[in-house]
């Protein structure tokens, strides 16, 4: 189980790596952390992504999920059977949307950037859908 895991959780990172450069590269960015000021050229030299360490909240529900998708030593049961992960991700829309495929089974509880990030994206399903 833990090498299936490692390997899922890379092929996420990957995943999430190439979105944010293609999200960066649809923008005229090549740095993935944060968008260029206005007037600035966009940098020619190619940034590494940088990882932004997370720390998620999953109901029992979610379990499946969360044990095919991150690494054995991330993951903390909980006694009401939920699961606590500290993992590291790229900043940018592919986290974004990851975290919501979990629907109201997930909770970002670190980073408080991304906790506000992640309100403020249902927030606007919310209005979509008049609800």
């Amino acid at each position: 189980m833990l090498q299936k895991s490692l390997t899922i959780s890379d092929s996420l990172q990957a995943v999430a790596d190439a979105v944010a450069d293609n999200d960066a590269a649809e923008a005229g960015r090549t740095d993935t952390k944060e968008p260029e000021k206005a007037g600035k050229a966009a940098k020619k030299e190619e940034k590494p992504a940088e990882m932004t360490a997370l720390k998620l909240r999953f109901t029992e529900a979610a379990g499946f999920q969360v044990l095919d998708f991150f690494a054995e030593e991330d993951i903390v049961r909980l006694e009401d059977g939920g699961f606590e992960v500290k993992a590291a991700f790229t900043p940018g829309r592919w986290l974004t949307g990851f975290i919501l495929s979990f629907g109201a089974d997930a909770r970002v509880l670190e980073p408080e950037w991304l906790k506000a990030h992640i309100k403020k994206e249902a927030e606007k399903i919310r209005k979509i859908y008049d609800i």
